[in-house]
């Protein structure tokens, strides 16, 4: 009995010493309460205040939550997927009034805060990517994402042939998410693309594609182990740490990985609204470009997004290095703030526009069939196409098909853990960020003649 309240005392003080957003958890949970009563008698205001208001509070709450069950934070996405899944069951069986939904749907989506989000994400992010990695990457390493997206397109499709499935669907709502590099800046951007092209609603793509996203992430942790297995046991195709096999030019010393694992310093306050300032001017510019390009304007029976415009022209500036130092650590900080902070908000907007019941589909047995076979279809299109520019088809597989396949950053710290290959995390940003930025350019091509 002495030893049961011991316990009993251990467990209470840390429940009493958890914390969300720095306040102590169970001040954050009377918020939370009285966040949702609000909603649910209907007096949630109908703003953006009133919007970021339930959003951040439930989806901080609910994220924590979901980053905190056991197994189901290292295999079926953590706070991320528990907060779209339980604000998606929020939309499908009106748990909530419709007042409250539209709030959250029409200002989160409609009035252009999801866009907003997906702008600091996407301009952030490519700002993180290290240039001398990028520039050497172009030679061998970029190509090979490309190809290993294409792969898993083909294997989708043919997968999708024989349980009966459309291909274009296949290629649609399963591999391009899959390879779109993540979610904030993967297919949040995607379903609105989706959404031009098509004239739907972008919950309608957003939710089979996230689930199939998910499902992924948990696949790409078991086949990195599955990856290591096979490099122990025919050392041949593995040479880690070097990426490269002997007589190749290494694009991987250790000094450069080193050096990409650098943290940039952090932002003056400054330099947090220069980079905002910064990213949602290159989206004007991206926008404005959209307008007038002459791909789009040729009647060629598809256009490249403004966001995927975006993702060039920022490719190109850190190319050119052309970028003030405080502009990059401005833009990189603000993402981070937002991937780390307001991500889970994102999830509960997104989540107010899907149907549970499309996530549900996604996991029948000949749709996770269909999901496994593009995530081969990366593992083998870089692995072969890899091998034949000088990498060991182990390592090449695990950074550019598995890291480009899963949900992202955190996402490519479990691959890499699962396949002890986590010195080479400067190369899977490159297939995070890089190759799902492609993914994003070429999905907007495919969008407009298939969807």
């Amino acid at each position: 009995m002495l030893f049961q309240t011991k316990k009993g005392d251990f467990m209470l003080e840390k429940l009493k010493s958890e914390k969300i957003l720095g306040i102590p958890l169970w001040l954050f949970t009377i918020l939370t309460i009285a966040t949702l009563l609000i909603a649910k008698f209907n007096y949630l205001p109908y703003n953006l205040a009133g919007m970021l208001a339930f959003s951040m509070i439930v989806g901080a709450f609910l994220g924590y939550i979901g980053d905190k069950i056991p197994v189901w934070n290292a295999w079926f996405g953590g706070g991320i997927m528990l907060t779209w899944i339980i604000m998606s069951a929020v939309y499908t069986f009106n748990w909530l009034p419709e007042s409250a939904i539209s709030c959250i749907v029409d200002i989160g989506i409609d009035g252009g805060w999801r866009d907003f989000f997906i702008v600091v994400l996407v301009v952030g992010s490519i700002c993180t990517v290290n240039r001398k990695i990028l520039l050497k990457s172009i030679v061998g390493f970029i190509p090979t994402c490309v190809v290993g997206l294409l792969a898993a397109i083909l294997f989708g499709m043919g997968a999708a042939l024989i349980v009966g499935v459309d291909p274009i669907r296949a290629m649609i709502y399963y591999a391009l998410p899959v390879m779109g590099g993540g979610t904030g800046a993967g297919a949040v951007p995607m379903s609105e693309m989706f959404a031009a092209a098509t004239g739907q609603d972008s919950g309608a793509w957003f939710g089979p594609a996230f689930a199939a996203l998910c499902v992924a992430d948990s696949l790409a942790i078991i086949l990195a182990s599955s990856l290591n297995v096979l490099g122990k046991k025919f050392p041949k195709l593995s040479g880690y740490p070097s990426m490269m096999r002997p007589g190749k030019k290494e694009i991987n010393s250790r000094e450069t990985v080193e050096s990409a694992k650098a943290q940039m310093r952090s932002a003056t306050v400054e330099e947090y609204a220069l980079g905002l300032a910064f990213a949602v001017f290159m989206y004007i510019v991206a926008n404005f470009y959209s307008k007038i390009s002459l791909i789009n304007n040729a009647g060629l029976g598809f256009s490249i997004h403004a966001f995927a415009w975006l993702v060039i022209f920022m490719a190109v500036l850190i190319g050119a290095d052309v970028l003030p130092e405080k502009i990059k650590v401005g833009c990189a900080a603000i993402s981070k703030f937002f991937a780390k902070y307001m991500v889970f908000a994102q999830m509960i907007i997104m989540g107010c526009a899907s149907s549970l019941y499309d996530f549900g589909e996604m996991l029948l047995p000949k749709n996770l069939f269909i999901i496994t076979m593009v995530m081969i279809g990366a593992i083998i299109g870089t692995g072969a196409f890899g091998y034949l520019l000088g990498f060991y088809p182990v390592e090449i597989a695990m950074t550019a098909g598995l890291c480009q396949a899963n949900a992202g950053n955190s996402g490519d710290l479990m691959t890499l853990s699962a396949g002890k290959r986590l010195d080479l995390l400067a190369f899977s940003s490159v297939a995070t960020r890089i190759g799902g930025a492609i993914t994003l350019v070429i999905a907007s091509i495919l969008f407009g003649f298939f969807a």
